[in-house]
């Protein structure tokens, strides 16, 4: 497999120093940390648990533009009653009950199809047709849509 670059690059007259490793950066937008430490504490995210543990877990609080307000978790319901969209009654363990029954099975087969990747090779195009094209494949198939 081939290694990944270390060695810095500049962009937009900004010098850039990338990490000695790779790095993954999980943005929940609109969640708050309350809901991902209930779900954590009741065993529910067990994936997200371990992977801060065995990295780091920040809050990024950004400023927000002019004009553009904050939202409340009620406007966010009401919006939905409003617009024609299911209210979740049961909060987050009834979104995660949903998102598992739902994502579960296209999950699993995405899993499986990754496990029966080939090696990457030097070539972008025998890359993306052996590696990308089984993974969208086995997504779709497993969603019920179509693969052209």
């Amino acid at each position: 497999m081939a290694s990944i670059s270390t060695a810095g690059f500049s962009a937009n007259d900004r010098q850039y120093q990338p990490p000695a490793r790779p790095i993954a950066v999980l943005c929940l937008d609109g969640c708050s940390d309350d809901y991902i430490d209930t779900a954590i504490e009741c065993g529910r995210m067990p994936n997200l648990e371990q992977m801060i543990e065995g990295g780091f877990r920040a809050v990024a609080r950004g400023a927000r533009r002019e004009g553009i307000m904050g939202v409340t978790n009620a406007q966010w319901q009401q919006a939905a009653i409003n617009k024609g969209g299911p209210r979740i009654v049961g909060g987050i363990t009834e979104s995660i009950e949903k998102y598992t029954r739902n994502f579960g099975p296209i999950l699993a087969a995405i899993t499986s199809a990754v496990a029966a990747l080939p090696p990457r090779t030097t070539s972008a195009q025998q890359n993306v047709q052996n590696r990308l094209m089984p993974i969208i494949r086995a997504e779709k198939e497993a969603a019920g849509r179509e693969f052209n």
